[in-house]
């Protein structure tokens, strides 16, 4: 169609605070908590190269917390063990869509490594996402409710991320 569309976007703020501590030595305790300012975005502009002119979406995020807890345990001088659970929380609470029904969600990870020799390691790490069921009631109006009209669901989202990495240090 030659038609080409274009947005700026400033991504929002986000302030990071993580601690490790090393309660003995088989034993690292690792907590964090991140927020994100989300609602610095209240919504998405358009620029079109030729009519119709695009309506913006509005987003009217909130801000977020993800909260993180984990441990390390050495199991010998070649083996670690680590574990973690993680809470995310959305930041879309007022027009969930279909194009994005976000909900918070649940991390619950499990990993270890293996240090080879004193300068390879290795790594693998599995992670489990679990997201709250959400729902959407969209209603679309001007030329869009003509094609649109409504469109109306939930959904359910669950992941399963693997990961594995060898570290040469030197």
């Amino acid at each position: 169609y030659g038609r080409s569309v274009s947005s700026d976007i400033t991504l929002p703020q986000n302030v990071n605070l993580s601690v490790l501590y090393q309660a003995n030595p088989k034993w690292e305790l690792m907590a964090d908590a991140q927020w994100t300012g989300w609602s610095s975005i209240p919504e998405l502009r358009f620029v079109s190269s030729s009519p119709p002119a695009l309506p913006p979406v509005p987003l009217e995020w909130d801000d977020t917390w993800k909260l993180s807890v984990g441990a390390s345990y050495k199991v010998s001088d070649q083996w670690k063990a680590r574990f973690g659970v993680a809470f995310d929380q959305t930041p879309v609470t007022t027009h969930p869509t279909a194009r994005l029904p976000d909900s918070d969600r649940w991390w619950l990870t499990l990993g270890g490594e293996y240090r080879w020799t004193r300068d390879w390691k290795f790594d693998a790490g599995l992670v489990y996402i679990k997201g709250d069921s959400a729902e959407f009631d969209q209603r679309f109006s001007g030329t869009e409710a003509a094609t649109l009209g409504q469109i109306r669901g939930s959904y359910d989202a669950s992941v399963w991320i693997m990961s594995a990495q060898a570290v040469y240090s030197f």
